[in-house]
């Protein structure tokens, strides 16, 4: 069973914010910077808006044109560098989507499901410590089960800085295709 994962990066270093820009497959990173990730068109700002179809692969990256696809087979360790640390630490979530046909090909509109998160790493008297400060790339496996086919695997991160107010929460994504 193969997977294939084009990926998909929209997060940045100016403002703490960052971007998904390289792949890592069994601890080696592959390919060269968004090689495998798709580029946005909203540089490194993240996505605040939750109703919006941006939600799935970020603001222009729908398409997979000018990006490839990796293959890894399900069980294998796969993971997103980042081109900063997370300026504004938070939750880390990866979700799989079946695509229709060509992962390159695909918006993202069908069905999510989570297969990675990441959230607080210890909870002391000062507050929450999230398992994201600090780091510049994290890794997860495809899960043994996943059936053949080619996949959009999106990274997610959730910026709470300003979650206080409508609008304030940040998503900062990244997608990628897998056979």
């Amino acid at each position: 069973m193969k997977v294939i994962l084009p990926l998909l990066g929209f997060a940045s270093v100016a403002l703490a914010h960052w971007n998904y820009d390289r792949l890592i497959h069994n601890d080696a990173i592959v390919g060269d910077y968004y090689t495998y990730i798709r580029r946005t068109s909203n540089s490194n700002s993240p996505v605040t808006d939750v109703s919006s179809t941006d939600m799935r692969c970020n603001v222009g990256g729908a398409s997979g044109n000018g990006t490839e696809t990796y293959e890894v087979a399900a069980g294998d360790q796969i993971g997103f560098v980042i081109n900063a640390e997370f300026g504004h630490p938070g939750p880390q979530q990866v979700y799989i989507s079946k695509a229709p046909g060509a992962a390159t090909d695909y918006d993202g509109s069908g069905d999510w499901t989570k297969i990675y998160s990441a959230t607080t790493s210890n909870i002391t008297s000062q507050g929450l410590e999230w398992a994201t400060n600090g780091i510049t790339s994290f890794v997860f496996k495809i899960p043994s089960e996943t059936p053949a086919g080619e996949y959009l695997v999106r990274a997610e991160g959730l910026a709470l800085h300003g979650a206080s107010a409508k609008g304030g929460a940040q998503w900062p994504s990244a997608v990628a295709g897998g056979n």
